[in-house]
């Protein structure tokens, strides 16, 4: 009985050092990160700031922060303020190419950026919704996009295709992006739209060649849209540069139609 005591009272301090040494590994608290949502709400005010070094100190800050920065910054893009709206910009496609999740082919890199949540319209009314395929040249060789080949898929919340549309139009003009060296960007954009219609809830987006599709009939809700593009062939021999050939899947987004 008294060596159980004994063992006893040698193990229970041990294991209250265990105890603390365990709290000690866990998460700050989010005090830190209001402080920081309060700090990048200023450091946004100051992309407009009257002094040129002042707005491009809030410009390093901003991009140092990186990801935690995103979210305000997306509403940024929006505000009446011309300066703060075009630096907004800029920071958030600096900022996603670094921190969001892309697949590279061939020495070009491939990234969906799409808007994650879908806002309901009023009755009557449609609004638009931004979905691009970002490109960025990696590599050493210089190449043209060719701005067709997308396909788009939007599943609902158990895998199910709602819409599959796109592929290559071979029978269009075709044109090109301009030449892509190194660390260089394009984008292909699909203008999308959510209307609202009698007892309708219809999605449709349209390509860079006035391709359109769409699907109605959607409810609220989590869906997945995915944007792959294939180019299986050269369209021209008046090129500078040649044109990049292949093929890619992005990742897919989550979307919240609300």
């Amino acid at each position: 009985m008294f060596r159980m005591v004994v063992i006893f009272l040698i193990a229970f301090p041990v294991l209250l050092g265990l105890s603390g040494f365990s709290g000690s590994q866990e998460e700050p608290s989010s005090g830190k990160d209001e402080t920081s949502e309060v700090e990048i709400r200023k450091l946004i005010l100051n992309l407009g700031h009257a002094d040129f070094r002042n707005r491009e100190k809030a410009m390093t800050r901003l991009e140092e922060i990186g990801k935690a920065a995103l979210e305000p910054l997306y509403e940024a893009q929006k505000w009446k303020n011309a300066e703060i709206s075009q630096r907004a910009n800029m920071l958030v496609s600096t900022i996603e190419w670094r921190v969001l999740p892309s697949k590279t082919v061939n020495g070009m890199q491939f990234r969906l950026a799409v808007e994650k949540k879908w806002p309901v319209p009023r009755p009557g009314e449609e609004n638009k919704i931004n979905i691009l395929l970002d490109i960025k040249n990696i590599g050493d060789s210089i190449y043209r996009i060719f701005p067709c080949g997308i396909h788009v898929r939007l599943t609902d919340s158990k895998g199910d295709n709602v819409l599959s549309a796109g592929g290559n139009i071979c029978l269009c003009v075709p044109w090109y992006s301009p030449p892509l060296k190194k660390n260089q960007t394009f984008s292909i954009k699909l203008e999308g739209t959510l209307a609202q219609r009698p007892n309708n809830l219809r999605f449709r987006v349209m390509d860079s060649f006035m391709t359109c599709w769409g699907v109605e009939n959607l409810n609220k809700g989590t869906y997945f849209i995915t944007l792959s593009y294939r180019n299986i062939m050269e369209y021209g021999t008046d090129l500078v540069g040649p044109l990049w050939v292949g093929g890619v899947e992005t990742f897919r987004q989550k979307v919240q139609i609300e």
